[in-house]
């Protein structure tokens, strides 16, 4: 492609930039939406959106420990949990998952230091 001087070469290379860095937010965005349908279900999704928010949270309350902090985001940024809920939602399954690991641990050293029965 040519340019007639080097400030509309550097506009049409910037405008590019652009559009790319757009194309890929989009993606994202796809991206997350198709993974709240996926934990959700894209029906129950559709019908909590049309509840709103405040029917919607006590269903929402039950499903935030199996949701995903993608997911609890999204719903979030379209209105039907607050962005503190959300926040309070991650903190509490990111604790869940460290306290499950650490149990793990525990059980694999208990299990590592019981000693062996001498059964003939």
């Amino acid at each position: 492609m040519e340019f007639d001087n080097k400030l509309e070469e550097r506009a049409w290379k910037a405008q590019a930039r652009a559009d790319k860095a757009k194309f890929k937010a989009n993606l994202a965005k796809a991206k997350v939406v198709e993974q709240a349908e996926k934990e959700i279900g894209s029906a129950t999704l559709a019908k909590l959106k049309e509840m709103g928010a405040d029917k919607a949270r006590p269903f929402l309350k039950t499903l935030e420990g199996d949701l995903s902090a993608s997911t609890l985001k999204y719903l979030a940024s379209i209105g039907l949990m607050s962005k503190d809920e959300a926040q309070a939602a991650i903190k509490a399954n990111e604790d869940a998952r460290i306290a499950q690991r650490e149990a793990r641990k525990a059980a694999r050293a208990a299990k590592a230091t019981k000693a062996p029965t001498g059964g003939q």
